[in-house]
This record gives structure tokens, sequence and C-alpha cells, in this order.
């Protein structure tokens, strides 16, 4: 009787490990984008801003509480969503002279490449990165309550999966009539 009760104990500890490793585990996760979001942003989230979700993985955006603009890649799997990375990159200052701010890289979790950054180029129609991957853009006017620091600026982001280093890239911005107007 004692032989069975030494063999059977290793097993309940093994599973009683892996039962605590699954709950640990799954409390990280959340049904929903946006739960997701403001588990792993708490109080920092000052507004949501907008983005992309797919079917296992969504780019989102937001503003901190120091009006820092917030890029985060969450995957979903069958536990739900999860908060991968997340970078912060710009705030809503847009150096005058050159109206681009410089792209910052998303979460390097993930094998695309995930690039964002703010412009107030006037009568914007489009920017593309690399001559081939149309930027998408988020007008900061509709989508947030301070007309003063939003008027004329947008939120751009685009990710890809060419292999490149991290800060090579080469942005060209065009107006509503398609006239090259950057660089």
């Amino acid at each position: 009787m004692r032989y069975k009760s030494t063999r059977i104990l290793p097993f309940l500890i093994i599973l009683s490990l892996l039962a605590a490793l699954y709950f640990y585990e799954i409390r990280h996760y959340s049904r929903s984008v946006t739960d997701a979001l403001n588990n792993k942003a708490g109080s920092q989230l000052k507004e949501f801003i907008g983005g992309d979700i797919k079917a296992n993985e969504a780019y989102l955006f937001y503003l901190d509480l120091d009006n820092q603009v917030v890029g985060t890649f969450l995957k979903k799997n069958m536990f739900g969503w999860k908060v991968r990375g997340a970078q912060t990159g710009t705030g809503l200052e847009v150096n005058k002279r050159y109206t681009l701010t410089k792209a910052s890289v998303g979460s390097r979790y993930a094998q695309k490449k995930f690039y964002f950054g703010l412009t107030s180029i006037d009568n914007l129609g489009k920017l593309v990165i690399n001559e081939k991957y149309r930027a998408t853009l988020i007008d900061l006017d509709q989508q947030l309550q301070y007309p003063d620091e939003t008027r004329n600026k947008f939120l751009w982001y685009v990710y890809f999966t060419e292999k490149s280093n991290d800060n090579d890239y080469k942005v060209q911005v065009y107006d509503k009539q398609n006239n090259q107007i950057y660089p």
C-alpha cells in the first residue's frame, strides 16, 4: 500500500504545478481586446485612439496620462486576448519644420514590423513606407477631445513582414491630388 502512494505522489505534485501554471497564465488573458488593453494599460490609459483588429491579432493605440501615443500589439489564442508588446511613440507635438515624427518601432514579439508616428501635413492624401506599404491614417481631430492639440494631426501606422533594420525605412507622403510632398 505504501508503495502505491509513493508512486502517485510525484504525479500529484506535477499535476498541481501544471494547474498552478495554467491558472497563473490564464489570468493574464481577457475575453475582449478592450479588456486586455485596459488590464495592461490600467490607470495609464487616458483615451483610446483606434487601430486594427484582425482575427487573431490587433494593433491598437491610446493616449496615456503624459499625452504620449502608445502603440500596442495584442494576440489572441484559446485563452483570449493578451497584450504582447507596447511602445510609447510620440507626444501630440509634431516638429513644425518636418511636420512628420520619426516612426516608433512597435512590438518586437511580432514577426511583422510595426511602425507608427504622427504627421500634420496639410491636404494629406496618403503615406507610403518603402515605396509599397500604404500606411493607415487616423484623424486625431475625429478621435480625441483636444481640438487645440489635435487639429490637422494624423496618427499613421503600417505593419509588414519585410526584413530590414529597425530604423531602415523610407517615407513618402502624397497630397490628395497624388503629388509627392515629402521628402
